[in-house]
């Protein structure tokens, strides 16, 4: 499934040029440049005639196109190392029933109506039944198809909010150090959406942990990004505004449950996309020098979870 660059608003485009170095009529020299880069790897295996795909890589690069080529790699590298995050076949029961849950749930309006996608992540869960691993294909896939479809996520990036009202240490105890440090590498590192901000609400004493953790496992310029407090949303409102909230929690952008109905559209129109994931990745044993990504330790390099009970 190709697709070509799709034209921007002339207000997207403005934040395109000014924030992500874009300049319209270079792209075509970057993507033939990023292209027989691509073609020359051969063991890596992406959708090497997708121009939408392969450009956000190059902006969430800044089109540098080395690091444009490093992010690619790495993404699907994790894609073959980590397949637990990513083996969605949208038509299976389980995944319908796990996007049913609502956990994470993007708003229609994005921020101030020309920026970041806001996007909901909630506990609607029960822990004794869903584990981490369940949620995670569903989330990513989220992801993956605002790379496609999703202008202001690719271009403004991404704010989180995580509301922690229905959060508990059940919940908690699933947040290894493993699985949080694998989280926060792969989307602030090889995912090519910006994060913008993460708002953690409702947070009770219970559940400050699970905020630790995450802050712990972020690199200090994210870290600077995060944002924390109870029930009074009006802490977050010069941030976020109130009507960019969704109707449950008092504002105008849309209702959680509508959307989560609304979105197995979506799913249905992506299915293709998704059967066609399956072919893509690295075959390491190819890959020059004969030298394996080294994952494992990558995430004892770049994260140290400190002062948590867990092993």
């Amino acid at each position: 499934m190709s697709q070509a660059v799709r034209p921007l608003s002339p207000k997207l485009q403005k934040i395109a040029i000014e924030e992500l170095n874009e300049d319209p009529l270079k792209i075509p020299g970057f993507l033939y440049d990023f292209k027989n880069w691509i073609k020359e790897q051969k063991y890596l295996h992406v959708r090497h005639d997708d121009d939408q795909f392969l450009i956000q890589f190059l902006r969430a690069s800044r089109y540098d196109l080395q690091e444009a080529e490093k992010k690619l790699d790495y993404f699907h590298a994790f894609r073959t190392r980590y397949p637990e995050f990513f083996e969605t076949n949208v038509d299976s029961p389980k995944v319908r029933a796990t996007h049913e849950l609502g956990v994470t749930v993007p708003l229609p309006t994005p921020l101030n109506d020309c920026g970041s996608r806001i996007v909901v992540y909630r506990y609607t869960y029960d822990p004794n039944r869903w584990r981490m691993e369940d949620l995670a294909p569903v989330c990513t896939a989220m992801h993956e198809l605002m790379i496609l479809n999703d202008p202001y996520a690719c271009i403004c990036g991404l704010t989180y909010i995580l509301d922690m009202s229905q959060a508990n240490m059940q919940h908690i105890l699933q947040y290894t150090p493993s699985m949080v440090k694998k989280i926060a590498l792969f989307y602030e590192k090889w995912m090519p959406l910006n994060m913008k901000g993460f708002y953690f609400i409702n947070v009770h004493p219970g559940v400050e942990l699970v905020a630790t953790l995450f802050m712990n496992a972020l690199s200090k310029e994210l870290q600077e990004k995060v944002f924390i407090c109870g029930k009074d949303l009006s802490k977050i409102a010069d941030r976020i505004p109130l009507k960019y909230l969704p109707k449950e929690y008092g504002g105008e952008n849309g209702s959680l449950t509508s959307i989560v109905q609304d979105y197995h559209n979506i799913w249905n129109e992506n299915r293709e996309y998704f059967r066609e994931n399956r072919k893509y990745g690295t075959d390491e044993a190819l890959r020059p020098g004969g030298k394996l990504l080294d994952f494992d330790g990558q995430l004892k390099e770049e994260f140290s979870l400190k002062d948590t009970q867990f092993d």
